[in-house]
């Protein structure tokens, strides 16, 4: 095998894992974009601790709080009341 074809076989190569590479970043993120769509609003913050899992980020302002979660290129918050239940979401 001569250099020209180990050359044009690397690029060929590094080509095809960054494409798959892009393939599993979009993939990755829609699962968590779906995730989010299909969690409702009024569920308890233990059902969404037992399906998010635990938040990156909690804050708490006059009895709401809003916990964070990330993905690689996005944020999901989600504002709780004092009575335990989801009353918004918000997806950046």
């Amino acid at each position: 095998m001569s250099i020209k074809n180990k050359v044009a076989a690397f690029f060929s190569l590094c080509f095809v894992i960054l494409v798959a590479f892009i393939i599993g970043i979009a993939i990755y993120e829609r699962r968590y974009s779906s995730r989010f769509e299909n969690t409702p609003l009024k569920i308890s913050m233990k059902n969404l601790k037992s399906e998010w899992g635990e938040p990156t980020k909690m804050q708490e302002n006059n009895g709401v709080k809003v916990l964070f979660y990330n993905s690689l290129f996005t944020y999901y918050a989600f504002s709780i009341d004092e009575n335990n239940r989801i009353i918004r979401k918000y997806q950046d």
